[in-house]
């Protein structure tokens, strides 16, 4: 749906009230340049809604659909100074809200909280691996909610309104793992993890009134099954798999190997 000119379309939110479009970010105008378009998911054309204010490496959208954030490289800036773009409302001005060095520190968004008000960051400021915070862009402030010693959280499970469901992150063995917020969820996901006899099931879409989920399962002798998930009917149905013919008997388990060197620090290996 791309034209091979174009070096990356990539989608940001689905509209909660337009099914026929999606936010994507696109670099038409410059390579280093990520515009915002509406894109017809039908026609496939493209409708450019915001202009970058520099060089954006990464948009965050609230759960109405509106762009309320941007993530910049400051271009005078010798030591990689990230910049931390905010705005209220689609007509309000682009105010800078934080900053911080270097290319490995500092945080990214996951997402607007259910009032809109505050966002949800993976930040690894003050430590060595990240944790799931939340950031207000009124006071500046980080909050720390969510943090698993020696593992990086990767990202939150929402709902299409923003309520969090799951906190994810990568155990030292780099295996997905979940650490469950809500009740309801932890039992429909325990149960399809034990229906299917894997160690985890992923969620790539949901329907709006939660009934219809796109489920993703994987492991080291498995790139990916896709199904369909009909909670109301309690059915699945497979739709299709990331390595379509390859054979799973060719591939092999990975192991984890632990190895301490001289210096007395542990590393993982596999």
């Amino acid at each position: 749906m791309t034209n091979h000119k174009i070096i990356s379309t990539i989608p940001i939110h689905r509209l909660p009230e337009d099914p026929d479009h999606i936010l994507v970010m696109r670099n038409d105008r410059k390579r280093y340049y990520l515009d915002v378009y509406r894109m017809n998911v039908y026609t496939g054309k493209f409708f450019r809604v915001l202009a970058q204010p520099g060089p954006v490496t990464n948009w965050a959208v609230d759960n109405n659909g509106v762009v309320r954030m941007a993530t910049m490289q400051d271009e005078n800036s010798l030591s990689y100074e990230t910049q931390i773009m905010y705005r209220d409302n689609e007509d309000s001005e682009w105010v800078e809200v934080d900053r911080f060095e270097g290319m490995q520190n500092g945080w990214s968004s996951l997402g607007f909280t259910e009032d809109n008000e505050k966002i949800y960051v993976t930040s690894n400021l003050g430590r060595d691996t990240y944790a799931l915070s939340i950031f207000d862009p009124e006071t500046g402030e980080l909050e720390d909610l969510f943090e698993n010693e020696g593992t990086d959280v990767t990202r939150i499970g929402m709902t299409e309104d923003g309520e969090v469901i799951t906190i994810l992150y990568r155990d030292i063995d780099t295996k997905p793992k979940r650490h469950y917020t809500n009740s309801k969820w932890k039992n429909i996901l325990e149960n399809l993890t034990t229906a299917f006899g894997v160690d985890y099931i992923g969620i790539a879409s949901m329907s709006k009134d939660q009934q219809k989920m796109i489920l993703t399962i994987g492991d080291d002798r498995n790139p990916g099954d896709y199904y369909l998930y009909d909670r109301n009917k309690n059915q699945i149905a497979y739709l299709g798999s990331i390595g379509h013919g390859l054979t799973r008997r060719l591939w092999r388990k990975c192991n984890r190997l632990n190895s301490k060197p001289g210096t007395g620090k542990q590393y993982m290996a596999f």
